[in-house]
């Protein structure tokens, strides 16, 4: 992963500001997945389009029309190999959804594996 990108993503999920939720990458409660969190710093720094209503859902926001896992273009913008990184052998969207890891615990996985 690149290590500029990788702070950044560290940095956001320890701040505090992001609310957790599960199953999508960002919902309509504004409560965001930890893959979700890394989308919101591509849009930022203008990788990608901005986050739109999914249209075929009524609780979700897609980002290059991918709602659950990384849209390819940021995980290869980020220097990942998957859209859904894999740690001890589980992807990151398991970590985030099984609710036993916070953002910080999340990031700590993050750091020390990729």
């Amino acid at each position: 992963m690149k290590a500029k990108i990788k702070q950044q993503w560290l940095k956001e999920l320890r701040s505090g500001e992001w609310v957790q939720g599960c199953g999508q990458l960002m919902n309509d409660k504004d409560e965001a997945c930890c893959l979700g969190v890394l989308c919101d710093i591509a849009v930022r720094e203008g990788v990608i389009k901005p986050w739109r209503k999914n249209d075929y859902t009524s609780n979700s926001w897609e980002v290059s029309e991918s709602i659950g896992i990384l849209p390819q273009k940021i995980a290869k913008w980020a220097g990942l190999t998957s859209s859904n990184p894999i740690i001890q052998g589980y992807g990151l969207s398991f970590y985030n959804d099984i609710k036993a890891f916070d953002f910080s615990a999340i990031a700590d996985l993050i750091e020390k594996y990729l």
